[in-house]
């Protein structure tokens, strides 16, 4: 990879221990479910739910996912110009 990434998302982190492990070395944020067998303090943003439960994981990653497509759409929103405005002259940079 290029680059670091923004964040982990996990699902159980006693069963991905080693995905825990690389995020923390790196210091990427991790946000993961919590289970009550699982020491909380290793997750960045914990998410209190049974990781066991499938309805439970599907409920949470669909919200997961629907809050990354609308942080994408906000980003997507500030670069591309509103049609509706007229373009704006570039700013003159001196000495670039």
């Amino acid at each position: 990879m290029n680059s670091k990434v923004g964040a982990v998302f996990i699902v159980d982190i006693m069963n991905d221990v080693n995905a825990v492990r690389e995020a923390r070395k790196l210091n990427i944020p991790i946000v993961a479910i919590v289970d009550s067998n699982a020491d909380p303090s290793l997750v960045t943003y914990p998410i209190p739910a049974n990781d066991d439960a499938i309805k439970a994981i599907q409920l949470i990653v669909d919200y997961v996912q629907q809050a990354i497509e609308a942080g994408k759409g906000k980003i997507k929103a500030v670069d591309t110009p509103d049609k509706t405005e007229e373009p704006q002259e570039k700013p003159i940079v001196l000495g670039a």
